[in-house]
């Protein structure tokens, strides 16, 4: 396989790391990134690169081999110096186990969490899988990947700890104030699923501030990554609200139901008269089931920040973007939003 070569160009640095990615795992490496300069420069080395400082053992031991790569702009990336030579040994009938070539495709997820919903057992999935990939080695990740994925999803088992621990913690805050609100979802295995919970002072605010709220779902960096939801409105003193919160096994639309649904009742049915949110398919659907009367529009902060990805094909990006938040943010009408975007598209060649 042809390796990597000064002067290479690639159209974006995930067409660069794969290709460096494929060459390794044909030789026989790993890859990790050891550093980068902002967007402007960046290195990917050997797995075995630089010293271990510590004193246990350690498979690093300096491995000089490495490409370093410029960014040219426009999300172009131009290969400067190469470094083809290992100071240790390949292993190339190995790399299918390396954690550098080991990934576990969206399909191979859907397929996984599927089948254990249906209740299928784990090891009869894997093999199922791994006939359907054409054998093991294709699979792209090792049978402890798959086990460790299902394990993650199937979340919290009540009454294994956690679960619990929250459970005593909404009864507490209950206990204290009885117009604490709280739900958990669980499956019929007892597992958890969903939970909703909101204070008293945003169900309070809420009767006064229900114009226009905001939702908003970021994964918590936690062992169980379960996407945190918030609602945020806004009061008379332009200071954002707290309005509700929720944990969800997923982002789907029966999940993002759930919310809503479940939000509103605690809210005494009351329907904000517009929701801010991302532009997520699922919760469309999921506000346009629960919340046909109120507003949908999408998060502008979440569209602008999509420009350069969008443009890195246009010649000239930093005017398409001045152009585009222009068009934005000084169209008053309807009609003048749709004047300019047609000449946003024929000016730029989009």
């Amino acid at each position: 396989m042809t390796g990597p070569r000064p002067g290479m160009i690639f159209e974006s640095e995930h067409d660069l790391l794969d290709s460096y990615k494929a060459y390794a795992k044909a030789k026989g490496f790993g890859v990790a990134t050891r550093s980068r300069r902002g967007d402007k420069y960046l290195q990917y080395t050997c797995e075995r690169g630089q010293q271990s400082e510590s004193k246990k053992y350690s498979k690093r031991m300096d491995c000089p081999a490495r490409i370093n790569a410029i960014n040219k702009g426009d999300g172009i990336w131009m290969i400067g110096k190469v470094f083809n030579e290992h100071n240790h040994e390949l292993e190339p009938e190995m790399s299918e186990f390396m954690p550098a070539h080991r990934h576990l495709s969206n399909e191979l997820k859907r397929q996984l969490e599927a089948h254990d919903r249906a209740r299928m057992r784990l090891s009869k999935s894997i093999r199922m899988m791994e006939i359907f990939a054409g054998g093991p080695s294709n699979l792209g990740a090792t049978v402890k990947d798959c086990r460790n994925y299902v394990e993650e999803r199937r979340r919290l088992r009540l009454g294994a700890g956690d679960a619990v621990s929250i459970q005593k913690l909404f009864k507490s805050c209950q206990k204290n104030d009885k117009d604490f609100f709280y739900l958990m979802d669980v499956d019929d295995d007892s597992r958890l699923r969903n939970v909703l919970w909101i204070h008293p002072r945003s169900r309070a605010a809420y009767e006064d501030f229900h114009d226009v709220v905001s939702f908003d779902t970021t994964y918590l960096v936690n062992q169980y990554k379960m996407p945190f939801g918030s609602i945020v409105g806004v009061n008379h003193h332009n200071h954002s609200i707290l309005l509700g919160c929720c944990l969800l096994t997923d982002e789907t639309t029966d999940s993002f139901k759930w919310f809503f649904r479940n939000w509103l009742e605690a809210m005494k049915g009351v329907k904000p008269i517009a929701i801010l949110t991302d532009q997520d398919e699922s919760i469309r659907i999921a506000l346009k089931e629960i919340m046909p009367e109120s507003i949908h529009r999408f998060c502008i902060w979440h569209i602008v920040k999509k420009t350069s990805e969008k443009f890195k094909g246009v010649s000239d990006i930093t005017a398409a973007k001045f152009d585009f938040n222009a068009m934005l943010y000084d169209s008053v009408s309807i009609s003048e939003f749709e004047s300019r975007w047609e000449a946003f598209k024929i000016k730029h060649g989009l």
